[in-house]
């Protein structure tokens, strides 16, 4: 059996590598002896697309030979923006021009405000062989998309990572691990006010801060760390961890005692590695994860975060480990399901 894995890989995503990790292994486990080959998504540019409909390409070619397209994981559709929606889409439509079943696997779905976008989701996830999402948020979406087939629910693939032994930290010192994510349109103060929240873990509760880079190159994190780093008087507390610098990302969570989360990735290696945790909920996907766990206290809104809120939540969550077990049942019975 030949599966084709289209995604937001190889763009400096630590997330996104976890999921493709996750799902390899996934497949390995129900199709033992199977071909996986990831490819680099169809053109979507007009002229290049263009251009494809009518030269055959490396990744043409492999989807032709293939017996299964599998789209995803990851937050490929939502409002987020209008662009990244026309790109996958693009190689949905792309698949089932070339008589591909496709697999929409691992995603997560939000609320899209763009009608002609609505109209081609819903056709493109009816058409699909298989549809497993990673909430049950999104699976309310899809229906109310009016997407009529089947709709799995099933963690995220990053779940099914092996994860490091869990440690409590046995220095003088704790650490909190800060994963943020820039958007263009944060509040104003929002730097200021995670600035003084550090200050307040590095002075008042001596922790130590890892700042983690899950996404650099395009719309990187960095700037919005660095920003945070730069006012800060401690250097000697303070770890910046950009991807070069982690050789395994579960350790370091492992290896920490609270979690700062913005990025979704950030979130479920610390609801991996049993960690305290505050989540930041800038998408949708986000909110579907804490949900899930059954979370919701620990979850604040970036876009009305205020410094006495933060401190409040951190204090009173500091020692509260979350105890989230996902049921990875139904991802695994993947063989039975498409052999229907």
């Amino acid at each position: 059996m030949k599966f084709a894995v289209c995604g937001n890989y190889g763009a400096q995503n630590l997330g996104d590598e976890m999921i493709l990790k996750g799902l390899i292994l996934s497949l390995n486990q129900s199709f033992p002896a199977a071909e996986i080959k990831v490819i680099e998504h169809f053109p979507s540019g007009f002229r290049s697309f263009f251009k494809s409909l009518f030269k055959e390409s490396e990744t043409k070619k492999i989807v032709k030979e293939c017996d299964y397209f599998i789209l995803g994981g990851g937050g490929l559709f939502g409002s987020l923006s209008f662009k990244a929606n026309v790109i996958w889409l693009i190689q949905a439509y792309q698949a089932y021009r070339l008589g591909k079943r496709v697999l929409m696997l691992g995603q997560s779905v939000g609320e899209i405000k763009w009608g002609i976008i609505r109209y081609f989701v819903r056709r493109a996830f009816n058409k699909a062989h298989l549809i497993v999402v990673r909430d049950s948020n999104s699976k309310k979406v899809l229906e109310k998309l009016g997407v009529e087939k089947e709709i799995f629910v099933a963690p995220d693939f990053a779940f099914m990572l092996p994860t490091p032994a869990i440690q409590d930290s046995q220095s003088e010192h704790k650490t909190a691990i800060i994963a943020l994510r820039y958007l263009f349109n944060l509040p104003v103060n929002f730097i200021n006010i995670l600035t003084d929240f550090c200050k307040f873990l590095l002075t008042e509760k001596n922790y130590h801060l890892k700042f983690i880079n899950f996404q650099e190159g395009h719309e990187s994190d960095a700037p919005l760390h660095e920003k945070i780093i730069q006012n800060l008087n401690s250097p000697e507390k303070i770890e910046y961890l950009t991807q070069d610098k982690i050789d395994n990302l579960l350790t370091e969570f492992a290896q920490a005692d609270f979690v700062i989360g913005m990025r979704l990735h950030s979130i479920i290696c610390a609801l991996k590695a049993n960690k305290p945790l505050i989540a930041l909920n800038y998408s949708s996907k986000v909110e579907g994860i804490i949900q899930d766990a059954n979370l919701q206290k620990n979850l604040l809104d970036p876009y009305n975060l205020n410094l006495d809120l933060l401190k409040k939540l951190f204090t009173e969550l500091e020692n509260q480990k979350p105890e989230y077990q996902p049921d990875l049942s139904t991802k695994f019975s993947l063989s039975s399901i498409l052999a229907k």
